[in-house]
Formats: C-alpha cells, sequence, structure tokens
C-alpha cells in the first residue's frame, strides 16, 4: 500500500500543474476555482502518511487511511480531469449523500435496533466521513467562543421599516469575527485567525449540500487545528493561572474589556451586533486520556 502511494505521489509531483504551496490551508473560492490547487496538498498529507509512526496512527487506522487516501486521489483526478499517468484508470465514486439516506441515517442513530435490519448501503460509513468537516465547523465556533468569553449579542434589525433590538440572543457573527480578528493583534493562537476562517468556510460545505470532502483536506484541517485543541499544547501556552484549568488567549497587556469594545466598536459590528464577553465564559483544559500511551490529548 505504502509503494503505491509513494508511486502516486511521484507521478503527481510530475505533473506541469503540480507547483509548491505556503502550507496553509487554502480559500474554498481557491478549492473551487483551481482544483489543481489540490495536488500539493495530496503531495504534503500523503508523505506524512506514508512517514506516520504506527505509534501515533494505530496500523488499522493507516491501513485504512492509506486505502481512501488512493482511492479518492483516483476519484479526484477523473473528476478534475487532470491526467497523470497512463496507466490510471478513471475512477468515479459517491461524492454527495442524498436526502432520503440523511433521514434514515438520523432514523438510525435514534432507533438502533429497528435500523439493524435494514440495509442503509455505505451511505452511514461514508456520512461518518463527511460529517468530520461539519463536526470541525461545530468545533471552531464554540471554541471561539470560549476564546472571547461569549455570553450574549444584542441584535439590532430593520423590521418593518424600525429598527429594532433583541437582547440577550445567542447569536455569534462566526464569520464576523474572524475577519476581525485575522486583522487585529489581540489573541494568541497556534493556528492563524485567517487560516481558521479558510478552514470554517470549507466546513460549512458538507453542512449546506452533504458533500464528499476528500481525504487528504479533512487531514490538513485536521493537522492545522491540532495544537488549538491538544491538552498539552494548551497545558504550556494557555493556561490562565498555574493551578487553573481556566484558559485564556489573551495576548500579554490586552483585557478582555478592551476587546470587547473594539469588536463593538468596529464598523462592521456597531449598530448590528453588541457582544457581550466575560472571563466566566473562558475554557477549561480538560483532556482525553489514553489509557495504552498513558497520554494526555
Amino acid at each position: 500500500m505504502s509503494e503505491d502511494l509513494e508511486n502516486l505521489l511521484i507521478e503527481i509531483k510530475k505533473h506541469p500543474m503540480y507547483k509548491p504551496y505556503n502550507g496553509k490551508f487554502p480559500t474554498l473560492s481557491t478549492l473551487t476555482r483551481y482544483p489543481e490547487k489540490n495536488l500539493p496538498i495530496i503531495v504534503e498529507q500523503g508523505e506524512k502518511l506514508i512517514s506516520a509512526n504506527i505509534n501515533d496512527v494505530g496500523f488499522d487506522d493507516l491501513d485504512l487511511l492509506k486505502e481512501q487516501f488512493i482511492s479518492d486521489v483516483h476519484q479526484f483526478l477523473t473528476e478534475a480531469s487532470i491526467n497523470i499517468n497512463s496507466r490510471i484508470i478513471a475512477s468515479y465514486g459517491q461524492s454527495v449523500i442524498t436526502s432520503n439516506a440523511l433521514y434514515h441515517i438520523a432514523c438510525s442513530q435514534q432507533y438502533k435496533n429497528k435500523y439493524n435490519d435494514i440495509d442503509l448501503l455505505m451511505n452511514k460509513v461514508e456520512f461518518n466521513y463527511y460529517s468530520i468537516s461539519f463536526i470541525l465547523r461545530l468545533a471552531i465556533e464554540n471554541k471561539l467562543k470560549s476564546m472571547l468569553g461569549f455570553e450574549y449579542s444584542d441584535i439590532t434589525k430593520v423590521v418593518r421599516g424600525k429598527k429594532k433590538t433583541f437582547k440577550n440572543t445567542r447569536e455569534f457573527p462566526v464569520n464576523k469575527i474572524l475577519n476581525f480578528l485575522s486583522h487585529s493583534d489581540l489573541l494568541n493562537t497556534p493556528c492563524s485567525f485567517s487560516e481558521l476562517k479558510n478552514i470554517y468556510s470549507w466546513s460549512c460545505r458538507f453542512t449546506h449540500d452533504a458533500t464528499k470532502e476528500y481525504v487528504w483536506l479533512r487531514l490538513k484541517a485536521l493537522n492545522s487545528l491540532h495544537d488549538l485543541f491538544d491538552f498539552n499544547f494548551i497545558e504550556k501556552n494557555n493556561k490562565l493561572e498555574k493551578y487553573s484549568n481556566v484558559t485564556s488567549y489573551l495576548k500579554a497587556g490586552v483585557t478582555l474589556n478592551q476587546v470587547m469594545k473594539k469588536i463593538n466598536n468596529d464598523p462592521k459590528f456597531k449598530g448590528h451586533h453588541n457582544l457581550c464577553l466575560v472571563e466566566a465564559r473562558f475554557d477549561e483544559n480538560f483532556g482525553f486520556y489514553n489509557s495504552k500511551s498513558k497520554t494526555w490529548h
């Protein structure tokens, strides 16, 4: 399997459309308009799989990942009409989960015994992989809320020609927040807010149309976000106090009140969103323990 993947990557690197990239997760528009921009990510993530430590990934996981990777590369090359080798056979695979399948997958989660005898074909298995991007979307949203200590927001809208303010709502303008933070210098984060914004935009695609995201993009997103959610990284870099699990991403000398004022006075927020941020809403660093390796994650 490693040899097949290695040969595939060698052929991709020979293709004239293959160009090295900056290592950051690309924008959704770039991936949509220029499918060849996937090529350097394929090579990057494929080489990581080849050199992966079995102790870190697990033999079965690694074997399955390589199998998925090769299958997805063949499907991508076919759909993008990129010919890297005359020996590569055209491959077409499932790329969307239908509305009917999604409904029955939801039912099978709730009525497990009833659906034991119902064959959902490969839809449920595929959903588990497809939905990774959706899960990441939720993780990013909740992480942003905890980084800022989001309590509530007051929303001002025009209703029947008159301005009306809705108090104490849970509405959290993720894209606005990401745009603001990517152009400010208020918070420390191991993944830049511009890259976080790109990953978030990409992750929303599954939510809207249940389309497949190739395995190298899933791996790229997981790798880019790793330190943002890693117990050990947070323990070393983002603990608010020595004997507390509370985390803080505020840069030295920056207070949460300053952040709140800057956001609410920003032209894109003022008159529309007024956020209330409190330290009591900061996240706590509770990891997940691996009893085999005796490590925290």
